[in-house]
């Protein structure tokens, strides 16, 4: 998987959760000021990432992901998540 394929997956599954328009929703808008968002759909959010990329997220990781470019540097750097 390269890291296209990897933000294209992040992008998909919030897509996906959220019920969110895949046209207006880029990777830099800041989760928590999506209408239809409140805190435990962000924490249902990450349990879908953790079912999908096998890894266990902690609080300290929620605190920095403000976005999907967030999460996604948190899967690649600090949780392992392999890209080719």
């Amino acid at each position: 998987m390269h890291i296209s394929e990897l933000e294209e997956k992040v992008k998909a599954i919030a897509i996906a959760e959220m019920s969110l328009n895949p046209h207006t929703f880029k990777m830099s808008t800041p989760l928590l000021q999506i209408s239809n968002i409140d805190s435990l759909d962000f924490v249902s959010l990450m349990v879908a990432y953790e079912n999908e990329f096998d890894v266990r997220m902690e609080d300290a990781d929620y605190n920095k992901i403000g976005n999907l470019n967030d999460l996604v540097r948190v899967l690649l750097t600090e949780k392992g998540v392999q890209v080719g």
